[in-house]
């Protein structure tokens, strides 16, 4: 699959079930879970900071061979671990909603900013996104290219929450 293709892809899935919402309906949640505003919250605060990282990272020198080496198998890391909800991962405290959006539905409103940027970044990624690297606090190092990849499958996880959550069986509560 094209990251492009999935990035639009997962973005689609989310709008599909979250656009007509109303506001007490976005803000509705079960105990110990996330509303769907402030999944979408999370969802855009995450998006905004892996493109800042991105962008300053491409600036900076080439990683050397070992740290290389740490990216290898990531993207399978990726596709079991986050796009799948095999369990709960507890969000880092920077990346928590904390409603800094407002009112529903500005997080949607964020969410389908960020993910342009993001699905914009995606097509112009090159080589040099394969040649830089950023600490992910669970899964390690990994290139670039392969934090656009955890975008698109962190994003399809929520989808899933979400699903789940209208749906009446989301148990697992906040995830990352």
């Amino acid at each position: 699959m094209e990251l492009k293709n999935y990035l639009a892809g997962t973005q689609a899935r989310i709008l599909a079930k979250v656009e007509s919402l109303t506001q007490s309906e976005a803000e509705a949640a079960a105990t110990g879970a996330w509303s769907i505003d402030e999944i979408l919250e999370h969802l855009a605060i995450t998006e905004r900071g892996i493109l800042v990282m991105s962008k300053r990272a491409l600036t900076q020198p080439v990683a050397g061979e070992a740290e290389l080496a740490e990216t290898a198998g990531k993207l399978e890391l990726i596709g079991e671990r986050v796009a799948k909800r095999v369990s709960r991962i507890e969000a880092p405290p920077r990346v928590r909603p904390t409603g800094s959006f407002g009112i529903w539905p500005a997080s949607l409103s964020a969410f389908l900013e960020a993910r342009a940027k993001m699905i914009e970044t995606a097509a112009q990624v090159s080589e040099e996104h394969d040649l830089r690297t950023l600490d992910h606090p669970v899964l390690g190092k990994m290139t670039l290219r392969q934090w656009l990849w955890f975008t698109a499958a962190h994003s399809e996880r929520h989808a899933a929450q979400i699903e789940d959550q209208l749906s009446g069986s989301d148990d697992l509560g906040p995830r990352i």
